[in-house]
């Protein structure tokens, strides 16, 4: 009995004295906010405890993507100030909604970006984009110089990176790319072109996105020697349009994440995203959809896109191919558009759609600029 006992105890001793090594010798890590911490015991990280206790999806969820190793006896987790995700603390309160009073940034800032209201729900299927889905994505407006008329997306579209900046292809606002167009101004927070209003009926509720917001161009920014042709390599196809005001940020349009050096890069073979307006497989050849849609894609190896595009390709692409379950496929019109993946609940672009040869749904790959090799060029051009 004593023995029993006396074993009891050391093993109780031994146990605590294991945690207080694992919290003596911490690790720093990152939370799912970005913020810097120390790895530790999940037992010695009160607001953790506290957010499992809620037994909230997104407070499991948070906790899930802190982890940072151990064991199922003594996890580790990424132990920071909050286990709420970023603009996302308030849902409960504010009726799930996510909030969208947050400041509009000149420069990209990892704090505001890459939220979407769809996600709080994952509402959306595999193709379908419901109202709030991807808010970034900008369709540039084009003078039609022989009819003397405004069009949309008829070339190109972009991606918001901040409340003053649009991100798209350089060959998107060169004259010297299009004899018949000339960009003119962006236009945000548009689901059906054919509306300047949007709304859609989803279980019984009539839900309306706000008007669209269009701008005017006061600055168009395109990288330096860029080329774009076809017959020889396709070159530093990147480019900043600055708008002529402030964007206010609403559900329907908000900045995504630029790729920081910190996070992860997408591996060969993983999913992404194409968004835009390019042709539908069911309407005529080279008409638009009028509806923003999302293409899955699958990101293949820089040898096996070079057998497509042995000329045009440099080690500043990267290729996807469609997935072939897809309905939808990205398209030229698509072109300028982002590429983009999701990291931490958080979106990020990570590469321009530059160029394909490849019809709708025709499995040819697509390629596009990598974001992550301009990083310093957009900091530099971009003004408070």
């Amino acid at each position: 009995m004593h023995f029993n006992t006396f074993a009891e105890m050391f093993l109780k001793l031994f146990f605590i004295l294991s945690v207080l090594v694992i919290q003596i010798v911490t690790e720093r890590c990152e939370t799912p906010n970005n913020e810097v911490a120390e790895c530790v015991s999940l037992y010695f990280c009160p607001v953790l405890i506290n957010a499992l206790a809620t037994q909230h999806p997104l407070s499991i969820e948070f906790v899930r993507l802190s982890s940072c190793g151990g064991s199922r006896t003594n996890p580790l987790v990424c132990c920071g100030s909050t286990a709420n995700f970023t603009l996302f603390a308030d849902i409960i309160p504010h009726g799930n909604k996510v909030p969208y009073n947050i400041p509009s940034v000149i420069k990209p800032d990892k704090i505001y970006c890459g939220y979407q209201q769809a996600d709080v729900y994952s509402r959306s299927g595999n193709n379908k984009v419901v109202k709030d889905e991807f808010p970034w994505l900008a369709l540039l407006l084009y003078k039609d110089i022989n009819r003397d008329k405004i069009q949309l997306g008829v070339l190109c579209s972009g991606t918001l990176i901040t409340a003053r900046y649009v991100l798209t292809g350089a060959h998107c606002i060169e004259k010297r790319f299009s004899s018949s167009y000339n960009v003119t101004g962006v236009r945000l927070g548009n689901i059906n072109m054919e509306n300047d209003t949007d709304c859609i009926n989803a279980s019984g509720i009539n839900e309306c996105d706000d008007q669209v917001q269009d701008f005017a161009i006061e600055k168009l920014i395109a990288y330096p020697n860029h080329s774009h042709s076809y017959v020889g390599e396709i070159k530093y196809d990147i480019g900043l349009i600055r708008l002529n005001s402030t964007v206010t940020y609403t559900d329907y349009i908000r900045p995504i994440c630029l790729p920081f050096p910190e996070k992860r890069i997408a591996e060969v073979g993983e999913s992404l995203f194409v968004t835009g307006f390019g042709r539908h497989v069911e309407y005529p050849y080279r008409t638009l959809k009028p509806f923003k849609r999302k293409v899955q894609s699958r990101l293949i190896s820089y040898n096996e896109c070079r057998h497509s595009y042995p000329k045009l390709l440099t080690e500043e692409h990267l290729c996807t191919v469609d997935v072939d379950e897809s309905n939808e496929f990205a398209c030229d019109r698509d072109m300028g558009g982002p590429l983009i993946s999701l990291n931490k609940f958080q979106w990020q672009i990570e590469a321009i759609f530059s160029f394909t040869l490849s019809e709708c749904g025709k499995p040819f790959p697509h390629g596009y600029t990598k974001v992550r090799d301009y990083l310093d060029w957009i900091q530099e051009n971009i003004e408070s």
